[in-house]
């Protein structure tokens, strides 16, 4: 289970810095993900404003974590 970019990424650095692997850079205004690296987590579709990073074809949903924030839910 990837990750996958769309063409249509702004290159914001969000996906890169949420990156628990570390495994997502920006190059050219283009995120671009090293899929030895990769772990399928989700959590950069979940951080990219425009959703544009799907996993497995899907965007993401990571539960408890607060998405806007990128901190635990508390319960």
């Amino acid at each position: 289970m990837n990750a996958h970019v769309n063409g249509n990424c702004i290159g914001c650095g969000l996906c890169t810095k949420a990156c628990p692997k570390e495994a997502i850079t920006v190059d050219k205004n283009l995120a671009v993900i090293d899929y030895e690296k990769c772990i399928g987590c989700g959590i950069c579709a979940q951080k990219c404003p425009r959703k544009l990073i799907t996993v497995d074809g899907k965007v993401a949903i990571v539960e408890g974590v607060d998405h806007l924030k990128g901190a635990p839910v508390r319960a």
